[in-house]
Formats: C-alpha cells, structure tokens, sequence
C-alpha cells in the first residue's frame, strides 16, 4: 500500500498507512479524502440525471393504461397508428388539457 499523497510512503502495513495519515499532516489527507467523496456524491448526481433524463426519453401512450412504454420512438408511433389512428402522438399541452389527459413531462407538451 502507498498513500496517494505522499508516494514516497509505500508500507504493505494498513497500520503504518494509517499512522501517517493521522500524523504527517493531516489536514492536507483530510482535504484530499474529503475532495474524493464530493467527487463520489457528484457522480452519482450526475448518473442520477442521466437515468432520468433516460427515463424521459421513453414514449408511454397518453390514451392507454395498459399499455407499458415502449423502449423506442418507431414502436410508439406503431403503437399510436394502429390504436390511436387521428389522435396525436405528441399532444400540446393545451390538447392535454383539453381532454383530461395528464401530462409526461415531455418537450412537446409546451
């Protein structure tokens, strides 16, 4: 084992590792712990957003309950064609309210 700070210390001991984190300058070690969990907690937000901005790029039918969101953009206008022929795919938000409908969020329900 060796301590990213100070390369120069290298011990197969965690012992000995821990030791000189707690004693040879301990502030800079804290900060350098301290910099890698904010880093931690800012991927997992980030990977947070990605999954849900994901999560919003799935097409769920506005007139079906039954129907569960299809994976891709081809499969819900397929869907919509066959079930829903004359009703739009990608209702207005004025549309959705118009008719009851609850809104998904998406960009073109402005």
């Amino acid at each position: 084992m060796y301590c990213k700070e100070d390369p120069k210390v290298e011990n197969i001991n965690l012992k000995s590792i821990e030791d000189h984190i707690r004693l040879k300058d301990p502030q800079r070690h804290k900060a350098k712990l301290l910099e890698l969990l904010f880093n931690r907690e800012e991927n997992k937000e980030e990977e947070l957003t990605q999954q849900q901005e994901s999560e919003n790029d799935l097409f769920e039918c506005y007139y079906c309950v039954e129907f569960l969101p299809p994976i891709n953009k081809n499969e819900y206008e397929e869907h919509m064609d066959s079930n829903h022929p004359g009703w739009p795919a990608y209702p207005s938000m004025a549309y959705l309210k118009r008719f009851g409908l609850y809104s998904q969020g998406k960009k073109w329900e402005i």
